[in-house]
């Protein structure tokens, strides 16, 4: 289950994020690295997922990402 969707957003800060912080000294942080890093990773289960379902009989099973 690989929920990777083209989101143009997602696919310019993972080609540019280690250019905008050589020119943006002040964004060399690991506060900004985790925000770009969470945002990148958004919705891949790899990296974590909730899932619900019904507690009565187990069914109907939904996973986010």
């Amino acid at each position: 289950m690989n929920k990777k969707t083209s989101n143009p957003f997602v696919e310019i800060h993972k080609d540019f994020w280690s250019k905008f912080k050589a020119k943006y000294k002040k964004y060399v942080t690991e506060y900004f690295d985790k925000i770009v890093n969470k945002m990148i990773e958004c919705g891949d289960p790899h990296f974590g997922y909730t899932e619900y379902g019904c507690m009565n009989c187990g069914g109907s099973r939904h996973i986010v990402g």
